[in-house]
């Protein structure tokens, strides 16, 4: 009889357990994005997934830690407005001292645009940064 319950609680607490996400591995659409450069040269980083989760590195892309979660609906808005406005036919390579990029990640696909080199003629890059930013701070976990 106790094995019963020793097996229930551990199949309980197995299926209850949150499936964990890692930008890292994840196969599914990623939007990334962040700064660089500067007097330090450090990176930081930021990782959208389709599914709403936001992550951020500060050690160039080598590990994650998810810092919050933005609803489906705003998270797919992200995505649907990088392919609506035509950014992924943008060819934009001019990193500066300090530089900013978006770079949306699609299975094998990869496309990146870096830029601070000069003054943007087409905003809609910098856009799009600034919003990602704001949906760091303004959605919770």
């Amino acid at each position: 009889m106790g094995r019963f319950w020793f097996f229930s609680i551990l199949f309980l607490s197995i299926s209850c357990q949150n499936k964990v996400y890692n930008p890292l591995t994840y196969e599914g659409k990623m939007l990334e994005w962040g700064t660089g450069g500067g007097f330090t040269g450090a990176v930081s980083t930021w990782c959208l997934l389709d599914n709403g989760r936001i992550y951020k590195s500060a050690d160039n892309g080598k590990t994650y830690e998810e810092i919050n979660k933005i609803s489906r609906s705003v998270a797919d808005q992200f995505f649907n407005n990088y392919e609506t406005l035509s950014l992924e036919n943008l060819s934009l390579n001019e990193p500066g001292n300090k530089y900013y990029f978006l770079t949306m990640k699609k299975k094998e696909k990869l496309h990146k645009l870096t830029w601070g080199y000069k003054e943007l003629e087409n905003k809609v890059p910098a856009i799009l940064h600034h919003n990602l930013m704001n949906a760091v701070k303004t959605e919770n976990k």
